[in-house]
């Protein structure tokens, strides 16, 4: 078997290989370079299926740096973010996104604890965010209970939790529709809205007493 064209598709984004002049695989330019294809060169399957999956490795390891230079990613959102671009792909996919999740940890591009470390920080200084709330959002992530809870400890003690729970008070008192109410509805109101955000009753109660006598 032999390579008997290389040739750009129409996009000019990969390059089309063919082999005894019949199409064979399509390839990202890096992949040409790497694998060493040229025109003439002789191959057998074996190294037509080697390239195929080192291809689609270079592939998603490249759509991951661009997926994470967004914003930090969770270990499970990189999977998931795989798996769906690489659906389609005639090889199995699983061992070669494990791969490329090693390498981005090796890295230092995907790193759990310090995703939830962020996380934790934006959502209590800038969204006030109960502890629930957050717990919530890292499981959905598909954050390790044993990774977070840790950062939470440290991050969101009863200090915090007030603060969050006065911020949270102190914006709702500035809604005119709240603000005009008698003090005991404004209790009523203000703690329905802080019980269903995850805060705890006693908690809420001994705040909104310092703001609301």
């Amino acid at each position: 078997m032999k390579v008997t064209r290389l040739s750009y598709t129409k996009n000019k984004k990969r390059i089309n290989v063919e082999v005894d002049n019949e199409f064979a695989l399509s390839v990202e330019e890096n992949t040409v370079v790497k694998c060493n294809l040229y025109e003439g060169r002789i191959v057998d399957k074996k190294f037509i299926q080697e390239t195929r999956e080192f291809d689609i490795a270079e592939y998603a390891f490249r759509k991951s740096v661009d997926y994470i230079s967004i914003r930090n990613r969770s270990r499970r959102e990189i999977k998931d973010y795989l798996n769906r671009k690489l659906e389609n792909n005639a090889v199995s996919t699983d061992r070669i996104i494990d791969e490329v999740i090693t390498k981005l940890e090796h890295l230092d591009l995907l790193d759990d604890r310090k995703f939830a470390e962020t996380l934790i920080k934006d959502r209590i200084g800038r969204d006030n965010k109960s502890r629930l709330e957050i717990e919530k959002t890292l499981l959905k992530y598909g954050v390790a209970k044993d990774i977070y809870k840790e950062i939470l400890d440290e991050h969101f003690d009863h200090e915090q939790e007030n603060r969050t729970i006065e911020n949270l008070i102190t914006k709702k008192l500035r809604s005119s529709k709240i603000s005009k109410l008698p003090i005991r509805e404004r209790k009523i109101k203000i703690s329905e809205y802080l019980i269903r955000k995850g805060f705890n009753w006693e908690t809420i109660k001994k705040v909104l007493n310092n703001f609301l006598n």
